[in-house]
């Protein structure tokens, strides 16, 4: 979990105009996940995120979701 923070830190600091994130919250709890979603709502308005989640509460207002199931996409 140390290593997820500096890391996103890093990003909020350079304002970063595309995100990739491969389960950035899998392994903190639903409040940390909720506050780190906020934070990129916030933070990066303008910006392109992809991010690969497991968890609905992660993607759910997001302008675009591509869904894989068993490797295609639905």
């Amino acid at each position: 979990m140390p290593k997820v923070r500096i890391e996103m830190q890093r990003v909020v600091l350079r304002k970063t105009k595309i995100l990739v994130f491969d389960e950035a919250t899998a392994s903190v709890d639903t409040a940390t996940d909720s506050i780190t979603q906020r934070t990129l709502r916030q933070q990066f308005v303008g910006s392109t995120i992809i991010s690969v989640a497991h968890r609905i509460t992660s993607v759910i207002d997001i302008d675009v979701t591509l869904l894989l199931d068993n490797g295609w996409c639905d």
